[in-house]
């Protein structure tokens, strides 16, 4: 029996679509991305920077569904996740192809950017691969970085804000000469583009804790308990708040800043612990997206 077309089943449906995809993480990186330009450079222009990573991100998010279905061969799916990607691995291969054309075209037309996103992003997407993938033999069994729960959330962090934040800050979306110099005042701006990150992917371990611990996965939640580890994240958010009004910056960074930390303390504080998968998903990805649009309202508005 067909569900009735409610305006919950709709949505359900669409973030459903967008999450299991990967094309609303794809947008998030980019959100993430063109924060940085607002941060670094006041840019507010959609940058030919951000759209090739947020392409590149793509292929590099779906990678594992690919080779799970080509190398491993795996055909069971047990998650709800797991059977949506199984019955759209066709529409993966052409979107994969697709974005991968796409993207050396663009290089094409803008090589100095392209080598720099290539040269810099090769020690990411190996990190990245070694990351989703188990690949790295240990203890006659192959296993993932993603395994080792502790350090999980600081790897997927660092390979983001790496080529989103800190190159931004080092140049390497320019046409010209690259500028190699970072002021103290931003490598306290990388520090919080750095912890809020960090926050987001904590907190998907917090949701997945009962999936982790019979894994025997050690995240932060699993080593410290869901309270402890939420309560780390609410001292992290207070120090970002914190750090953005101790520097030299524009009102309109302290205020982004301020507001984006504020909503990250209240996801942290269990208040999102409860909600549907999907929009978990959304809410906490899209934090990403929040924080640019924060930053361009009060970038106008301030």
């Amino acid at each position: 029996m067909d569900k009735p077309y409610t305006v919950y089943n709709i949505l359900h449906e669409i973030f459903k679509t967008l999450i299991f995809s990967r094309i609303w993480v794809a947008l998030c990186v980019l959100g993430y991305t063109q924060a940085s330009f607002l941060l670094f450079d006041g840019e507010t222009e959609i940058h030919l920077y951000s759209i090739m990573l947020m392409l590149g991100g793509y292929v590099l998010y779906v990678l594992p569904f690919l080779y799970f279905s080509l190398v491993k061969k795996v055909t069971k799916a047990y998650t709800d996740r797991q059977r949506w990607i199984q019955n759209h691995l066709t529409r993966f291969y052409i979107t994969s192809a697709v974005v991968i054309l796409v993207l050396f075209f663009l290089g094409l037309f803008n090589m100095p950017i392209f080598f720099r996103l290539v040269l810099h992003g090769i020690v990411v997407g190996i990190v990245t691969v070694l990351y989703e993938l188990p690949l790295i033999p240990y203890k006659n069994r192959l296993f993932a970085l993603r395994e080792l729960g502790l350090i999980k959330p600081v790897i997927l962090t660092f390979v983001w804000w790496y080529l989103g934040a800190y190159g931004i800050a080092q140049g390497w979306a320019t046409i010209g000469d690259v500028e190699t110099g970072i002021t103290s005042t931003q490598w306290v701006l990388l520090g919080i583009q750095f912890v809020f990150m960090l926050i987001l992917c904590v907190l998907f371990d917090v949701r997945d804790y009962a999936i982790d611990k019979p894994r025997n996965i050690i995240t932060w939640p699993v080593r410290w308990g869901i309270k402890n580890t939420n309560i780390i994240l609410i001292v992290f958010s207070a120090v970002g708040i914190g750090a953005s009004w101790g520097i030299n910056v524009p009102l309109f960074i302290k205020a982004a800043n301020t507001l984006s930390f504020a909503v990250l303390i209240f996801y942290s504080s269990g208040a999102i612990k409860k909600t549907t998968w999907w929009f978990h998903d959304f809410a906490v990805d899209g934090m990403m997206l929040l924080q640019w649009g924060l930053l361009y309202l009060f970038y106008i508005l301030l």
